[in-house]
Parts: C-alpha cells; structure tokens; sequence
C-alpha cells in the first residue's frame, strides 16, 4: 500500500466507486442531492457486507456495533484482513477519527461522483445526481492497468 492509500479516508479508485455506487442505488429512483459521509459508510456496510457497525454523524466519529468492536484491534495493526473483504473495509472505516479524514473521504468521494457523472455513470438535472443503466450494469469498476513499452 503506498502511503497516499494508507492515509486515514484515502481509497483506491475501485473502492470509491463502490461506495458511491453502493449509496447512489439505495436511494433510487430518487435522486442523490449531497453525500454525508456516516450515512455512505453505513450504507455501503449494511448493504455490502450486512455487518453491525454504524458510524456517527459527530465529529470526530464514534463507532458502535458488535462488529466495530471485534475488528478494532486492528486498526493500528500491520496485520490487516484480507483487502477488499468486509473486515478490510471496517479498518478503514474505524481509521477515520479525525474531522481531518472525514473531510478527506468526502472530498474524494464528491471527486468519485464527479467523474461518475463525467464518464455516463450518473446523470445531474435540477434535483440532484441519478444512476444511470451503465451504474446498474457495472457493479465492479474495471480499470486496465497495463502500459506498454516505449
């Protein structure tokens, strides 16, 4: 992990889609108006992973659910489950403590949306960002990550 990754709210790009597309479908068909960054992390866990954990609104967050508790102890630790994985996700989850790092992942998932309505993913009218059949089809994000010799 390099260390931009590491920093507390920094996502790969395919995990930030999954984020914003995981809380832009649970509100369809209504449209996406602002993104609050407890209510996209508890959505993205209730619905990606079914654990109980729940992220406040306050800043700095508190954590709370028997799952924030188990994998706690992981948070300062080297040993991290498998990348990717729903414990994976609480780590990083429970590594946001500051107003700092949650102001970091909503900047860069305001950033995620952005593209998203760029790229055909999302489309913008008056009352805020929709899905569009694009973001249904495409539940993983698939970068080409190969570059060829000059």
């Amino acid at each position: 992990m390099n260390n931009e990754l590491s920093k507390p709210g920094v996502f790969s790009i395919e995990n930030l889609y999954r984020l914003v597309r995981t809380y832009c479908l649970s509100f369809a068909p209504h449209p996406l108006i602002e993104f609050n960054v407890s209510q996209v992390v508890n959505t993205f866990m209730r619905y990606e992973s079914g654990l109980n954990f729940n992220m406040s609104n306050s800043l700095p967050p508190h954590y709370s659910g028997q799952d924030a508790t188990i994998f706690e102890k992981y948070k300062e630790s080297e040993n991290l489950p498998p990348e990717n994985s729903s414990a994976w996700f609480t780590v990083q989850f429970l590594r946001i403590e500051t107003t700092d790092d949650v102001e970091r992942l909503k900047y860069n998932l305001e950033t995620m949306r952005n593209w998203m309505h760029s790229t055909g993913y999302l489309i913008k009218d008056e009352c805020g960002y929709l899905p569009t059949q694009k973001l249904f089809d495409e539940y993983i994000l698939k970068i080409k990550r190969y570059y060829k010799d000059t």
